[in-house]
């Protein structure tokens, strides 16, 4: 009577990403002592495997960790084996591979300094002097030397006591003017005492750029929000194409958790009227509207007849523009309760008859990413913008609270034209490459800090050469560097 074969080797093996060399090597026992071979018979992921007769296991092609291409996306690959002896009896032998992330020895995090209270934005200040500006939720704007980790103890900017912190209320954004280093001028983002969002203007004195004239206060815009304490949205910024500034709010939460019908979510942000989940678009030297003490801006002439021009947001929290590609706009959309987002569009200066990217529809609160809430969307899903999705969950590759980031235009020349992003409830860092299609890059392996811990990210900055900066919630500055 013919006994089959049965394997004696391991069910799990280990392998570093992008090797094809032979990592695991079948073996196993014939009762009576004939000759055995080895074959490839199955599992989800046996397509990526080829194996010898004599049971030498290896991938076909280099996987890479960041992008991982197995059907769970969680790097551990699932191959079935088969054991056979010369009379084709045999058994098989689920083996589990997982791929191990190889540093590249390129970039490496340090942390800049610790003891900020609550800190939600970071940029670098364009003086020339190399420091690092911090936005505290509760209404200080810190100074810091990233070289020395020191903090300066006068604040850029102190209005502790002129906004209202409740919820996802603060002080949100900053945006330094163009021409900050000759002018002095800042813009910030701030929910007011009675919940509304303000738009100001302050300016440094001529001699002195670390710290902003509270009495040089101008207000740029006012909207009312006082509605929920949350969902404000909170970057602003300045194009490096067009000199204009860019402003992206939240949609107060005013659609609730109900949409289910087109009338609703028009309601909510859809008409171009509403300044709540949009990206507003101002030019900040001008007044065009001197009889209105809440409206102290210019109506760009590449406006149509608004100051909306991207709409179809839930909370675009954080957003940029690519410095190398200055019109490439990137938009991270926390989701409700399905889906993050992170959308990026080409911006335009002019417009043809309707050709223009003003009143492009960002599809919420119709669509949360790709997951639908309203059936009739068929107008929605302009043609000029890319989206890239995260489903909520706690595996590698989820996300809770998307944190937009920038593209990488630093000296750490492999993640050269990433886009970088991160999610707020977890600390996990993610990449899309610069080809506009693929958002597989898992990256918070390689972006532990040398000390710290980068677990509640609530911000990325940049700073004028270009070096990327993350802003943890708990209190910490990091950057990112070469080497």
């Amino acid at each position: 009577m013919n006994t089959k074969p049965y394997f004696t080797s391991a069910k799990v093996a280990t392998v570093p990403e992008n090797s094809t060399a032979i990592f695991y090597t079948a073996t196993g026992i014939d009762p009576e002592g004939d000759p055995v071979s080895f074959r490839v018979t199955g599992g989800d992921d046996a397509a990526f495997f080829q194996i010898t007769p004599s049971g030498q296991l290896s991938f076909r092609n280099p996987v890479d960790f960041e992008v991982p291409a197995d059907k769970d996306k969680d790097n551990k690959y699932i191959v079935e084996l088969t054991i056979n002896d010369p009379a084709g009896l045999g058994e098989g032998l689920i083996l589990a591979v997982t791929v191990t992330d190889v540093a590249t020895g390129s970039y490496h995090v340090r942390r800049v300094a610790s003891g900020f209270t609550q800190p939600v934005y970071a940029t670098g200040m364009t003086d020339g002097s190399g420091r690092m500006l911090v936005v505290q939720k509760a209404g200080r704007i810190r100074v810091v030397d990233p070289d020395s980790g020191v903090i300066a103890e006068t604040p850029f900017l102190d209005v502790s006591g002129q906004v209202s912190t409740d919820g996802q209320r603060g002080l949100l954004g900053l945006a330094l003017a163009p021409d900050f280093a000759t002018s002095g001028v800042a813009y910030v983002f701030l929910s007011n005492t009675a919940g509304d969002i303000e738009i100001r203007r302050y300016a440094t004195p001529a001699a002195d750029r670390s710290q902003l004239d509270p009495a040089t206060v101008k207000l740029v815009l006012r909207i009312p929000h006082a509605v929920s304490n949350i969902n404000y949205g909170g970057w602003l910024g300045f194009s490096p194409n067009d000199g204009l500034l860019y402003i992206a709010t939240g949609d107060a939460d005013d659609c609730g958790t109900g949409v289910t019908t087109l009338a609703v979510a028009t309601r909510c942000n859809a008409q171009a009227s509403a300044l709540l989940g949009k990206v507003l678009r101002i030019d900040p030297a001008r007044d065009d509207f001197p009889d209105d003490v809440d409206r102290n801006y210019g109506l760009p002439a590449t406006n149509r007849d608004s100051i909306s021009i991207l709409r179809g947001f839930r909370n675009p929290y954080r957003a940029s523009f690519d410095r190398a590609f200055p019109r490439n706009f990137w938009v991270g959309d926390i989701g409700q309760g399905a889906q993050e987002e992170v959308d990026l569009v080409q911006i335009k200066n002019t417009y043809v008859g309707n050709n223009y990217h003003q009143d492009e529809q960002f599809d919420w609160p119709l669509l949360e990413g790709d997951v639908v809430h309203v059936s009739d969307i068929s107008y929605l899903r302009g043609a000029g913008y890319s989206r890239f999705t995260w489903n909520h969950g706690n595996g590698d590759y989820n996300a809770n609270a998307i944190v937009g980031g920038y593209v990488y235009r630093g000296p750490a020349e492999s993640l050269q034209g990433i886009y970088i992003a991160g999610d707020y409830s977890s600390g996990r860092i993610f990449g899309i490459r610069n080809d506009g299609v693929s958002a597989g890059l898992r990256l918070t392996a390689s972006f532990r800090p040398d000390a710290g811990s980068i677990d509640h990210i609530s911000s990325f900055g940049e700073d004028q050469r270009g070096n990327l900066y993350i802003v943890d919630y708990d209190g910490e500055l990091f950057v990112v560097m070469p080497g």
